[in-house]
C-alpha cells in the first residue's frame, strides 16, 4: 500500500483493482447516475485508499477550463496582502477552486508578463491589486480588482475611459481613511502634520490611490483651519527602510512636536525606529498613525495606532463575487466602497 501511495495512481489502477471498466471508474468518481451505487461507493472507496488525485491540468485541457483563479498582488512581503489572499483562498477552496498566486513588484511590465502566463495556464478568472489599469483594458477574463481602483473624482472618469464602466472592484475608501488619520491627530492637539506616502504617479492605480489620501489629509486640515504645506508631503515611501530614512530626516529638522501620517503599518514600523533612535517620546512628541491594521500593529513594543481596512474581507468577496460569475450565477457587477475605521493605541 505504501508503493502505491508513492506513485501517481490512475483510473486504470483503480479499475484493475477493482474489477470493473475505466469507464466505469470515471462515471463513478463523478457520481453519475447509470451506474450502480453500489459500484459507485466501492470504486469511490477503493480510489481514496489507494490516494487517488484527480489530474486537473489533464481535465483542463480535456474541457477547456480549469477550477484555478489567478491572483495578482504587488509586494508580497506586505502583510496586508497575505490576508488579502486569506480570505480568496478560504473561499476558493470552499467553493472547490485553487489559487495561483504571482507577485508583480509595482512593476507594470511584470504585471503584464503574469497576466499573459495566466492567460496561456487558463485560469477561470483574475483577482488582482493592480498596477496599471492599461494592462487590464483588453483582457476578457471574469476579473476582480482589489484594494485600489480609481473610484473617485477625475481618476474614476479617467478609468472610465480606460477600461469602461463594467467593471467588478471592491476597495476601501482612501479618502475616508485618510481624513479620518488626520482628524484623530488635529483631535490629539497636532498641527505639524505629515503625510508619508508613497508614488504620486498618476500612470499607476498606486499613485492614484496616495493622491486619493491626500485629498483626504488636505481636507481634514482644511476643515481644523489648518494650513496644507507640500513641504509636509513626503512622496516616494515603499518599504520600512524609506520610511525609517525619512523619518529620520524629519527628526533632524523638527524641534516642535510634530506627528506622522503612514501610508502603512509596515512602513510605521520603520517609522517608529527611526523616532525611537533619535529618543521622540511617543506620542508626546512625535505621534504616529498606521494604516491597514495588519495583526502586528497591536503587538508592537508601541502598539500602533491605525487605520483599518477590511482584508480578509476584500479577499473573501472578491472572489466570491468572481466564482459566481464564473459559473455564471450573476452577470451583476460589483462595485463596492468599504468604509475604514480608526484603531486608536498608544502612538497617538
Amino acid at each position: 500500500m505504501e508503493n502505491e501511495r508513492k506513485k501517481t495512481v490512475t483510473l486504470k489502477d483503480i479499475a484493475e483493482r477493482a474489477g470493473v471498466s475505466v469507464a466505469a471508474v470515471s462515471k463513478a468518481l463523478q457520481n453519475k447516475s447509470d451506474i450502480g451505487q453500489d459500484t459507485i461507493e466501492r470504486v469511490q472507496s477503493i480510489a481514496r485508499m489507494m490516494g487517488y488525485r484527480p489530474n486537473a491540468i489533464a481535465k483542463s485541457l480535456r474541457t477547456g477550463q480549469t477550477k484555478v483563479l489567478g491572483v495578482l498582488i504587488p509586494d508580497n512581503c506586505n502583510p496586508y496582502n497575505a490576508l488579502v489572499i486569506k480570505g480568496i483562498e478560504e473561499t476558493a477552496k470552499e467553493n472547490g477552486y485553487i489559487v495561483l498566486v504571482a507577485n508583480t513588484e509595482e512593476n507594470p511590465e511584470t504585471e503584464r508578463e503574469v497576466l499573459q502566463s495566466m492567460i496561456s495556464m487558463k485560469v477561470a478568472g483574475i483577482l488582482t491589486i493592480p498596477i496599471s489599469l492599461e494592462n487590464y483594458k483588453f483582457l476578457t477574463l471574469p476579473l476582480i480588482f482589489m484594494s485600489r481602483y480609481p473610484y473617485r473624482g477625475p481618476y474614476k472618469e479617467e478609468a472610465k475611459k480606460t477600461l469602461g464602466e463594467k467593471r467588478n472592484f471592491i476597495v476601501n475608501d482612501d479618502y475616508v481613511g485618510e481624513y479620518l488619520a488626520t482628524e484623530h491627530l488635529i483631535q490629539r492637539g497636532f498641527h505639524n502634520i505629515y503625510l508619508i506616502t508613497g508614488s504620486s504617479n498618476i500612470r499607476t492605480v498606486e499613485g492614484i490611490m496616495n493622491l486619493t489620501r491626500l485629498e483626504g489629509y488636505r481636507q481634514a486640515l482644511k476643515d481644523y483651519g489648518l494650513a496644507f504645506s507640500e513641504e509636509k508631503i513626503c512622496f516616494g515611501i515603499s518599504n520600512i527602510r524609506d520610511s525609517y530614512t525619512s523619518v529620520m530626516k524629519i527628526t533632524e529638522a523638527e524641534k516642535e512636536p510634530f506627528a506622522l501620517c503612514m501610508n502603512s503599518d509596515y512602513s510605521a514600523i520603520g517609522a517608529i525606529s527611526a523616532l525611537c533612535e533619535r529618543g521622540k517620546l511617543i506620542p508626546e512628541k512625535a505621534a504616529v498613525v498606521g494604516y491597514d491594521d495588519i495583526e502586528m500593529a497591536r503587538y508592537l513594543s508601541i502598539p500602533l495606532t491605525t487605520i483599518n481596512q477590511k482584508k480578509y474581507t476584500i479577499g473573501m468577496e472578491s472572489a466570491k463575487h468572481l466564482i459566481y460569475q464564473i459559473e455564471g450565477k450573476t452577470t451583476e457587477i460589483e462595485q463596492k466602497i468599504l468604509k475604514p475605521t480608526l484603531v486608536i493605541r498608544q502612538t497617538t
